[in-house]
């Protein structure tokens, strides 16, 4: 890691998700923020997963299935990279899961658990 421009230590291999700021306590939001690897997304059964939407994207927002233990900590960071977005690209109304289906399509975002790893798909 890298220090950010904020004054706090990035553990995120050097790069800052934060936009050079610091979200409080010394360390950047954005070292913390969960990349939803395999690692991140184990379960046994779908009551092992929750869902989490992408803060900052372009298009639809991404819904990804990730494990409950890391729910809370991903939806913090997913609510501070939504704030601080600079992509420069539209986002646009509505939802995406990962099955490339949305809930305009018919039915609502669910999360599964599958081969040992938590995914959303619309049912």
């Amino acid at each position: 890691g890298g220090t950010d421009a904020g004054g706090g230590t990035d553990a995120g291999g050097g790069t800052d998700a934060g936009g050079g700021t610091d979200a409080g306590g010394g360390t950047d939001a954005g070292a913390a923020c969960p990349t939803y690897v395999d690692a991140e997304r184990t379960c046994a059964s779908a009551a092992d997963c929750a869902t989490v939407a992408v803060g900052c994207h372009c298009g639809p927002q991404p819904v990804v299935g990730v494990s409950k233990s890391l729910a809370d900590l991903a939806n913090s960071c997913e609510a501070y990279a939504a704030s601080h977005c600079q992509l420069g690209c539209p986002a646009s109304l509505g939802q995406v899961a990962e099955d490339g289906k949305s809930p305009e399509d018919g039915g609502a975002i669910t999360v599964a658990c599958d081969l040992g790893r938590c995914h959303t798909l619309v049912e």
